[in-house]
């Protein structure tokens, strides 16, 4: 504001400004602060949307330990239609493919998996989801549709769970030379152990590659 203004002067400017813009003022710090609240809300609804499929998810775990397969698919789809947003749907919905599986049901298992994959809230589930479907395609014989689903993404930190089952799918196929290449790329990104002991176990018990050919 211009300094030279005498006093009069400057409140009339003021009205005059206010007049302006003083609407617009109010809107904005009535915007803001609903703003505020809404993030506040939203925050209080995902503790509670958590804490909720939290405890769901715990009694799904007592039913799991228990062998109580029907109390993991009920808590699993509690968690998936009502608490889809949560992690804890992810899980259920692996926990219930595992219940499928066992029960020799690949066709639900797999639903379960598809659902997992489309679902998960970050990238590390959605990388085991779609690892653990492959195994289930794998199982159903369907080596051509496992081998497409895990050889598209960047595996980042999965990159020996990838490449293990890589060569698994290829061995299935009877592609012993580009199995022991996947399997020999799992090896690479694993430490001692029983995991990196069953690999090179997978890998050994390969038939030889006919000589001059790869696979």
């Amino acid at each position: 504001m211009d300094p030279q203004l005498t006093e009069q002067e400057q409140v009339e400017a003021i009205k005059k400004w206010w007049a302006e813009n003083g609407r617009s003022v109010i809107a904005g710090l009535v915007l803001g602060i609903a703003a505020v609240a809404g993030v506040r809300y939203w925050f209080h609804y995902q503790e509670q949307q958590s804490m909720a499929a939290g405890e769901i998810f715990a009694r799904l775990q007592r039913a799991h330990d228990a062998g109580d397969s029907e109390g993991v698919l009920d808590a699993g789809t509690r968690l998936v239609t009502e608490y889809a947003g949560t992690p804890y749907a992810t899980l259920g919905a692996f926990a219930m493919a595992r219940v499928r599986v066992d029960a020799d049901n690949l066709e639900a298992a797999e639903r379960h998996l598809r659902w997992a994959l489309e679902h998960a809230p970050h990238e590390g589930l959605e990388h085991l989801a779609r690892l653990r479907l492959g195994r289930v395609l794998l199982a159903a014989g369907r080596a051509d549709e496992a081998l497409a689903l895990v050889s598209g993404p960047e595996p980042g930190g999965y990159a020996p769970d990838y490449a293990e089952l890589r060569g698994d799918i290829l061995a299935a196929q009877g592609k012993a030379g580009e199995a022991r290449a996947a399997y020999d790329q799992a090896l690479a990104g694993l430490a001692s152990g029983e995991r990196r002991q069953a690999v090179e176990i997978k890998r050994d018990l390969l038939p030889p590659a006919p000589r001059g050919q790869d696979s």
